[in-house]
């Protein structure tokens, strides 16, 4: 599996462009051009799937981000997106975030449920987490940064296990639930603290760090 996962990403790699769009296959035309380049970040979650390496959640971050700026443009031409494009960009998201998660040790993920499970544990979207979980960083003077995170709950034992995608220069952020800061585990590194740090992901052989990831679990 994970040396046919390898041969579909050389296809991949082969249709990406330099500012990381990716184009049709031969004999094919999309209505919209964002949907070459949202399918193969999904394919290439896919991959992540059988192959571990961090190549392919980078691979699918590099096509997020380039697909996001091409709809600005598109939105800046006064050109609408399509509402498929627009639910495309909310699944991807999750579906990214959702994979991150599943970097800990012990977790399998559920892409079409959006949850994680974890020995006995399942952790599955609550339409309450918005209200108790808040997650962000800290800028120069002291203010909020917004980060982009999935917080899954455990309705047994009320825990929330936190993914978080941010950039570079974001190395830390702070967890709150309901309004206080508790301790929580980094999954990836099995640390207690109550700042969580986060961790580059970079490519096997590669020392080029695009993005910082951190999966961690919180209680009360």
């Amino acid at each position: 599996m994970v040396d046919l996962a390898r041969l579909i990403g050389i296809g991949l790699r082969a249709r990406r462009l330099p500012d990381g769009t990716l184009i049709d296959p031969p004999g094919v035309v999309n209505a919209s051009p964002l949907i070459p380049t949202l399918a193969g970040a999904r394919a290439a979650l896919a991959l992540s799937r059988a192959d571990s390496n961090p190549l392919w959640p980078l691979f699918a971050f590099r096509a997020y981000r380039a697909a996001s700026g091409q709809a600005a443009r598109r939105q800046e031409a006064g050109t609408p997106i399509q509402i498929a494009d627009q639910t495309a960009f909310l699944q991807l998201s999750n579906a990214l975030l959702l994979v991150i998660a599943a970097r800990a040790n012990n977790c399998v993920a559920d892409r079409d449920r959006l949850t994680i499970t974890r020995n006995w544990q399942t952790f599955a979207p609550d339409p309450a987490t918005r209200d108790y979980v808040h997650v962000f960083a800290t800028g120069a003077e002291g203010e909020e940064i917004a980060v982009d995170y999935l917080a899954l709950v455990c309705p047994i034992s009320l825990q929330v296990r936190v993914s978080v995608c941010a950039p570079p220069s974001v190395t830390q952020v702070t967890i709150r639930k309901n309004g206080k800061s508790p301790f929580v585990k980094d999954l990836l590194t099995g640390d207690f603290e109550l700042t969580a740090s986060l961790q580059p992901l970079i490519a096997s052989g590669s020392t080029l760090s695009e993005v910082n990831i951190g999966v961690f679990l919180a209680d009360t």
